[in-house]
């Protein structure tokens, strides 16, 4: 179905930020409105959308200097898992992954971070890692 179609794949190409309804509207165009209320509660209750009262604050790209949340921070010291400002959880298995997010206080560029982890990651994985991060939702 056509409506279908527009209203995932917008859903897709913004995620993992939240879209209003009305934004998603605009996407899709016509007279869909019944058919997209129709289609959100289905992939509601099917599990592959959840719904807010309100835009989750995060950003979804790495800034210049990069900050994670000081929840996820704390959390990567002394664990795995890691509570998303989409308030979700996510687990970071690597030392890599943790040591990096504990390092994302907004006080380094990528520079400085490279430099920080030294041999523990090949110059891709930081800039592969950074990107992760945004994506899950752990950045300001």
């Amino acid at each position: 179905h056509p409506v279908v179609i527009r209203v995932m794949e917008r859903l897709i190409e913004a995620w993992p930020r939240a879209l209003h309804f009305e934004e998603l509207m605009e996407h899709v165009g016509g007279n869909h409105r019944t058919a997209q209320c129709e289609i959100l509660l289905a992939t509601f209750a099917a599990g592959l959308v959840q719904l807010h009262m309100w835009r989750p604050v995060f950003s979804t790209v790495p800034g210049e200097r990069p900050v994670a949340s000081p929840l996820a921070r704390l959390q990567a010291e002394s664990g795995s898992a890691l509570t998303t400002l989409r308030h979700t959880s996510v687990e970071a298995k690597g030392r890599l992954e943790r040591k990096l997010i504990t390092l994302l206080d907004g006080t380094r560029d990528l520079a400085a971070l490279r430099l920080e982890l030294g041999d523990e990651a090949s110059q891709g994985q930081v800039e592969d890692n950074l990107l992760k991060t945004a994506r899950l939702g752990l950045l300001l």
